[in-house]
């Protein structure tokens, strides 16, 4: 899972220039709260609510449906009635550039699903927009602490030797004693 969180990361990060991003931590509503350590906006965060697994063999597991979801933020401070502020959506617009069908270590393209606003927020704009893939957790893959073996190459030429004499009524090419 954490290399599918520093990818996504990664990308964002480098798609869209002066932009926060980090792991989902309800950090929104601990921030209107005054419990939150600050950030800067605007802000995506990743959050996985729900991974349903199941077993592949060797220790693999898979997730047919992995739900990556993004909370992309940014700060208003327009105090007209007169005034909107429309950042959220290009920051949305990017966002989504960014990262439909990246496709993520160990995962499959990201696919956009569904998508909405969550307005319970001071002087901030939520948008929250959910992807999902497919993905592989090799942690417990096994074997275990295995070592890789090597392979000596076997060399074929077309001169076939075959001995007359026969062992136990097969032929071979080499001769017995």
């Amino acid at each position: 899972m954490k290399s599918l969180y520093q990818d996504i990361r990664n990308k964002l990060e480098t798609d869209i220039s002066g932009i926060h991003v980090r792991l989902w931590n309800n950090q929104i509503l601990y921030s209107d709260e005054g419990q939150q350590i600050p950030f800067n906006f605007p802000a995506v965060f990743i959050d996985f609510p729900v991974i349903e697994w199941g077993q592949m063999g060797k220790g693999i597991q898979n997730a047919d449906r992995l739900v990556v979801r993004l909370y992309i933020c940014s700060q208003s401070y327009n105090t007209s009635e007169n005034e909107e502020d429309l950042e959220i959506f290009d920051l949305r617009e990017n966002v989504f550039y960014s990262v439909q069908d990246l496709k993520p270590t160990d995962a499959g393209k990201l696919q956009r699903v569904a998508e909405q606003t969550d307005p319970k927020h001071t002087n901030i704009y939520v948008w929250v927009m959910d992807f999902i893939t497919n993905y592989q957790d090799r942690v417990a893959e096994n074997p275990r602490n295995s070592q890789e073996a090597t392979i000596e190459t076997l060399t074929l030429t077309t001169d076939l030797q075959i001995d007359p004499n026969t062992v136990d009524g097969v032929r071979t090419d080499k001769e017995f004693d």
